[in-house]
């Protein structure tokens, strides 16, 4: 057996700190006043490993799911999967057709819901700010490597 590569163990790094914020995510939704408590994703995130809990993701968003729409209708757009995979500091782990299909998903749930159309636009501005590699190894606690 191989062992992991730095950028295979920065990329496991980077799905764990993404899964634990998902799970904060729909932890935000639990309160007595939430009327969407996302308890089958937050489950389903719980139940496997990062690596998978991406892929997870990446299936829900592929799909579509009901969870976006609930979101939009209680102005909670910020809190669904769809704004997270464009968020750039989980960019290397979404590739750019899957971030295409949920900028489509965001500006579909806004033109159904337009009082959100102002958290869509904030999100796929903020999107657009560059992919900073040297941050994502920060955020995985590690050192990027060095390119001689």
């Amino acid at each position: 057996m191989t062992e992991p590569t730095t950028e295979q163990l920065a990329k496991i790094a980077l799905a764990s700190a993404y899964q634990a914020e998902c799970l904060a995510m729909c932890n935000r939704l639990f309160h007595r006043d939430s009327p969407y408590r996302p308890m089958r994703a937050y489950q389903a995130l719980g139940r496997r490993n990062p690596v998978d809990a991406v892929a997870y993701i990446a299936e829900i968003i592929d799909k579509g799911s009901e969870g976006l729409g609930r979101l939009a209708k209680i102005g909670r757009i910020g809190d669904s999967f769809e704004a997270s995979v464009l968020h750039p500091r989980w960019a290397r782990l979404f590739d750019d057709r899957l971030r295409e299909v949920a900028r489509g998903r965001l500006r579909d749930a806004a033109a159904e819901v337009p009082a959100i159309a102002p958290q869509v636009a904030e999100i796929l501005a903020t999107e657009r700010i560059q992919f900073d590699q040297d941050a994502a190894y920060r955020l995985a606690g590690m050192t990027a490597p060095t390119t001689t």
